[in-house]
């Protein structure tokens, strides 16, 4: 576990330096999460899709972020294991 850890922990750091970083608003619909419906952001490779939820769901207070597309995650057949790290970091 001490790897699912780590990857977490960088995942953490990496946006929290994001949180630093200028979100410029748009005029389009922001995210609305207060109900229990999936939400999908969707746009062209690099357009800002993470930026963009990571800056609107800090609006709504304390959340979790994970990557799975860290090559440490990418083979974890336990997602407990995860959401135990997760709970231990946030």
């Amino acid at each position: 576990m001490p790897k699912i850890r780590d990857a977490l922990l960088l995942q953490k750091e990496e946006l929290e330096k994001r949180f630093g970083q200028t979100l410029v608003e748009r005029e389009e619909k922001m995210l609305n999460i207060d109900n229990d419906v999936i939400k999908a952001i969707i746009g062209p490779r690099r357009a800002g899709k993470s930026f963009f939820a990571i800056h609107e769901l800090k609006k709504y207070g304390n959340f979790a972020y994970v990557n799975f597309d860290d090559e440490v995650l990418i083979n974890i057949d336990d997602y407990n294991e995860i959401i135990s790290e997760l709970n231990s970091i946030y």
